[in-house]
């Protein structure tokens, strides 16, 4: 059935050829003879829920599969034709109530009134939803047969450059999105789960999922937690996460679109950008080296001051040209109008060993050399969290104007970025070197920090080599005190847009006593970090090392909320974790 729509709210109408009024159930075992039988199967009108922006319609699509059963079993009939309405063909015995499953499945049953049927843990789907098959059921009324749908439905897009997607995996914290169901058709189906699994595999029938392109796939209706998309590009695999809601049964839930696969330093130019000052040197002259010029005070150009340019995780780019946002001014004796294409877009490729960062459509970073600096490759000198430095080859002219070749020089800044960061010493959330029961929230910088642990004994320490040890992992009663997981959590910052967080921590690694060798089994040793802003995963799960390392958690597009950084260990021994520092970087 082609479903090129956010929720399905269907009927089919079914004409018997003849019935026998004796047979009184759709289950009975003694049925009348079969004959190959022609129903007719019409679409009611469409009911829109909510979401319902794209637009789209439901018709049959030739061959489409419906399970029907007469008392004899489940018996598969196929639609003749497409459209709003089509005939279904199949063999079926007579009844006088028959009962119907879309889509057909050859391993559903029926006891009495109620179907046995599957929400499948791996589905197949193609762009646009043109194959979905949203699981929906009803019982005959006459002639008639209404089918209901019972299942939700989950739509997840791809951003027109991630291409390369070859699995996508969906899976909610808590609930269930897949399984076995019994679906009671006595009066309006009524779907109650079974055997359920919190995740869908999805796979596409391209043998691929298309870049720009739309897929839905079926799940279990109900409350579900957060929800994690995990997809493969290439050999990357990434994660983009939404917080949990209830599902509804013809309904459709929205996932975060699924983004290009992003290199570290594809990562570090995301963000606005402000243009601060600019310069220009000999074409053979020291790269990087500029005779900077402040805008503020330069004759040249004569209007980008607080003009900026926007870098998205989609691969877009936004340009703000300050009061006049269509109009650049070049020189102090000419105007150079910009007409946005609506493609604007940005990427990083590499020549000869090195970056570039590239423009499509009309996009530039604010300061032209002449018209042909529209668009084009920019040379990236340095990127980090407080400067961008990139140049442009152009023609410059001596006092003669003689023309000489020369590079431009650009230089930007964040625009409204923040930097936070504490380093753990000892007296934070009231703990010292003896050691703490209790703690008191830690206050830093007008930043209000609070700190727990799952432990039955919560025990603080401060190690100034190490910094903050949270949890405990020797003494007599290390077992008692160890910690299983652990929660540091700000609100401070929950008005502030943030865009990445820094955790520079470690684990205890348990040791074999017979060997003093740290344990290598996983079950064991492992020990994760994640971050989460108001409520919604940011970047991937770490592996925490024993060694003090720095995690970097960056947000696709800056976000807002509580801010909280939790540790978690499946660590049969004793347990603790360190952290040393915590950097965090937002914007106003």
């Amino acid at each position: 059935m082609k479903r090129t729509l956010l929720w399905l709210a269907a009927a089919i109408a079914v004409v018997a050829a003849c019935q026998k009024p004796e047979n009184k159930g759709g289950n009975d075992n003694t049925p009348a003879s079969s004959g190959e039988k022609t129903f007719t199967a019409t679409l009611a009108p469409l009911t829109k829920v909510s979401l319902g922006a794209d637009g789209l319609a439901l018709s049959w699509n030739k061959a489409d599969k419906v399970s029907i059963f007469d008392g004899a079993g489940n018996k598969m009939f196929r639609a003749q034709g497409s459209g709003a309405s089509a005939e279904i063909l199949g063999t079926a015995a007579q009844a006088d109530t028959y009962y119907a499953l879309f889509p057909y499945d050859a391993s559903a049953t029926i006891d009495g009134a109620v179907i046995q049927a599957t929400i499948a843990n791996d589905q197949t789907t193609s762009a646009g939803g043109s194959d979905l098959q949203i699981t929906a059921a009803g019982k005959s009324d006459g002639d008639k047969i209404a089918l209901t749908p019972v299942a939700a439905v989950l739509k997840f897009s791809l951003d027109p450059d991630t291409e390369g997607v070859s699995s996508v995996k969906i899976k909610t914290e808590e609930g269930a999105l897949s399984g076995t169901v019994s679906i009671d058709c006595s009066g309006k189906p009524v779907l109650t789960a079974g055997t359920t699994s919190p995740e869908i595999k999805v796979s596409a029938f391209e043998g691929g999922f298309k870049g720009g392109s739309t897929y839905y796939v079926a799940a279990l209706p109900g409350a579900v937690g957060n929800i994690t998309v995990t997809y493969t590009v290439g050999t990357d695999e990434m994660e983009v996460s939404a917080k949990g809601t209830t599902l509804a049964a013809g309904s459709v839930y929205e996932l975060p679109n699924l983004t290009r696969a992003m290199t570290a330093e594809e990562k570090g130019v995301l963000g606005t950008w402000l243009l601060l000052k600019y310069g220009s040197r000999v074409a053979d002259g020291t790269v990087g080296s500029y005779p900077w010029v402040n805008v503020e005070h330069g004759p040249n150009p004569a209007q980008t001051d607080g003009d900026n340019i926007t870098f998205k995780s989609n691969g877009t780019v936004e340009m703000n040209l300050g009061p006049n946002n269509d109009t650049y001014n070049n020189t102090t004796y000419e105007t150079q109008t910009v007409q946005m294409t609506g493609n604007e877009r940005w990427t990083i490729v590499k020549k000869d060993g090195a970056s570039y960062l590239k423009f499509d459509g009309n996009a530039f970073p604010l300061l032209l050399a002449d018209a042909t600096g529209i668009g084009g490759e920019y040379l990236i000198v340095n990127v980090d969290e407080n400067e961008m430095l990139l140049e442009y080859p152009y023609t410059g002219y001596d006092e003669y104007q003689n023309p000489v070749p020369s590079v431009l020089g650009i230089y930007l800044t964040p625009k409204g970025k923040e930097t936070y960061v504490h380093s753990f010493k000892d007296g934070d959330f009231g703990v010292t070197a003896d050691g703490a029961e209790e703690v008191q929230p830690l206050v830093d910088q007008g930043i209000t920090w609070e700190v727990s642990v799952d432990s039955d004994a919560p025990f603080y320490l401060m190690n100034k080599n190490a910094g903050l040890m949270i949890g405990r992992a020797w003494g007599a009663n290390a077992a008692a005190e160890s910690a299983k997981s652990a929660r540091m959590w700000t609100e401070s910052l929950s008005s502030k847009k943030i865009a990445s967080v820094t955790v520079n921590t470690a684990r205890f690694a348990p040791r074999d006593e017979s060997t003093d060798a740290v344990l290598t089994d996983q079950d064991k040793a492992r020990a994760e970090l994640s971050v989460f802003v108001g409520g919604v995963k940011i970047g991937a799960t770490y592996t925490i090392e024993p060694d003090m390392t720095p995690f970097t958690f960056t947000a696709p597009d800056p976000v807002g909320g509580l801010l909280e950084i939790k540790w978690k260990t499946t660590n049969e021994e004793v347990n603790c974790f360190w952290v040393k520092s915590v950097q965090v970087i937002y914007e106003e």
